[in-house]
């Protein structure tokens, strides 16, 4: 493993001149780490910047046959992925990790699968483990659950990408684009039998608007509604 610091390269453009020079002239490279994504950018709600900074990861990758995972917090009140370029890599990512404290245990993380292609893994869990030099490493708590942690669902805030992705895909059976009417009605019943969760109409209304900044709906014009394509398996 190699590690490189890049915190002090105040020029964001010679930091990601750093990682495409490291990545094209490494032998046998075949995962590729970038701590902190938002650190190569100026703005990250800015769609050019997001835009460009993906093209490179997508052009790196498919190039150099590598892996690239990248690391990026998440928003305190929806638990959506960072600024625009969140969006991007939502859209783009092969799999999307989230990682959160557990409640009940706060020296314990919970790892789930948020978005993914392939098939879906289970949730599990870490500690970080104190070595004799000081040193911590990560190590799977073999006790965990998955019921462990929030048995009883309310908030589509706890719904998975994959629960809501299913729910959507029954919403709009019955066609590509809904009206806004329509589409309330479609939410309401989608999820209540698809993912069991029966929400009133101003909960709907809240999540029609979860939704669109998620980036799994799409807001055309005339007030129609329709599944963002790249969210379908």
């Amino acid at each position: 493993m190699k590690f490189s610091h890049l915190r002090a390269i105040a020029d964001l453009n010679e930091r990601r001149e750093i990682i495409r020079y490291a990545i094209y002239h490494t032998p046998n490279v075949g995962l590729v780490v970038i701590d902190g994504i938002r650190d190569l950018m100026l703005d990250i709600n800015n769609s050019t910047e997001a835009t460009k900074l993906v093209g490179d990861l997508m052009q790196w990758t498919s190039e150099q046959n590598i892996h690239i995972q990248t690391v990026l917090h998440l928003n305190k009140g929806d638990d959506n992925a960072r600024g625009h370029i969140g969006t991007e890599l939502n859209n783009k990512a092969e799999t999307v990790l989230q990682i959160t404290k557990d409640n009940t245990q706060p020296e314990r993380s919970i790892v789930a699968p948020a978005i993914i292609r392939s098939k879906p893994f289970d949730k599990f869990a870490f500690r970080l483990k104190e070595m004799e030099d000081k040193v911590c490493i990560p190590e799977i708590d073999s006790t965990y659950t998955d019921n462990e942690l929030k048995p009883h669902r309310h908030s589509y805030h706890e719904l998975s990408d994959t629960e809501h992705r299913k729910a959507l895909i029954q919403a709009f059976s019955l066609g590509k684009v809904l009206p806004y009417g329509e589409l309330i009605v479609a939410l309401k019943k989608a999820y209540a039998e698809v993912v069991g969760q029966s929400y009133g109409q101003t909960k709907i209304k809240e999540l029609l608007q979860f939704l669109l900044n998620k980036g799994m709906l799409i807001k055309e014009e005339r007030g129609k509604y329709r599944l963002n394509q790249d969210y379908l398996p």
